[in-house]
């Protein structure tokens, strides 16, 4: 079974934007915010990911979404000899996990 990870810090990080910044802009506790930064979190509830989706759009000035945020990772995975990593879905969809930690769609041959 696979889980879900967050990309929070690594959003921090490209935009400058620090931790207790969007705690501020927000309104939710610095360590809330540093657990989910540092994956330490179990959980978030939708409330707290609105709200720093709502942050990070008004610190930024673009919107982000959930997409942006989240991303599910695979124990699925396949290293090929080109190095590219390869996870595959309980549903058999195969997907390339990018340098961004992003998963992508594998092309699907034509027959």
């Amino acid at each position: 079974m696979g889980h879900t990870a967050m990309n929070l810090d690594m959003l921090l990080r490209l935009s400058g934007l620090s931790q207790a910044r969007l705690a501020q802009r927000t309104g939710l506790r610095p360590g809330t915010v540093s657990a989910l930064a540092s994956g330490k979190a179990r959980g978030i509830q939708f409330d707290t990911l609105t709200r720093i989706l709502d942050g990070l759009w008004d610190e930024l000035g673009k919107p982000f979404g959930v997409e942006n945020l989240l991303h599910y990772e695979s124990e699925r995975h396949e290293t090929l000899p080109d190095g590219r990593v390869i996870a595959t879905d309980q549903y058999g969809l195969r997907y390339y996990l990018e340098e961004d930690g992003l998963y992508r769609p594998v092309p699907r041959r034509r027959l």
